[in-house]
């Protein structure tokens, strides 16, 4: 079976075995103003709040690996990224835990973030990732 699935997935570069945390679109982490494109705008205390049908700003992923853009999969899963580095990575939504939410905004993707908490603790949430395909 070439692609996994279902779950939540995203294409990051890969370091020490675990997904590469950073504010770019290919590693784990999110993008804040005064970014010209940020996935999530904190209010004025820097909580973050949960994605809505109207605004769904958080992290990008795909209920499957096929759903992912090809610029954000390995050639080995049909796409195009050809870092060594960049890996697929998957997680089950009931090992999110209570700290953040997927939000499926289309039938092909979804959208990560926190129900509220600080934008400071994403860092330390986002390594909850599970495994690389």
């Amino acid at each position: 079976m070439l692609f996994p699935g279902p779950g939540i997935f995203r294409g990051m570069q890969e370091e020490n075995g675990m997904p590469l945390l950073g504010d770019s679109p290919k590693r784990l982490g999110v993008r804040v103003p005064p970014n010209p494109n940020p996935d999530i705008r904190p209010d004025a205390s820097g909580d973050v709040h949960p994605p809505t049908s109207l605004d769904a700003r958080g992290l990008f992923c795909a209920p499957r690996v096929q759903d992912l853009p090809a610029h954000r999969r390995p050639v080995a899963l049909l796409g195009t990224q050809t870092q060594a580095t960049f890996k697929v990575w998957k997680i089950a939504e009931e090992h999110l835990g209570p700290d953040l939410v997927a939000f499926r905004d289309s039938s092909h993707h979804i959208t990560g973030s926190m129900p509220k908490r600080s934008r400071r603790t994403s860092a330390a949430l986002t390594v909850r990732v599970s495994s690389g395909t």
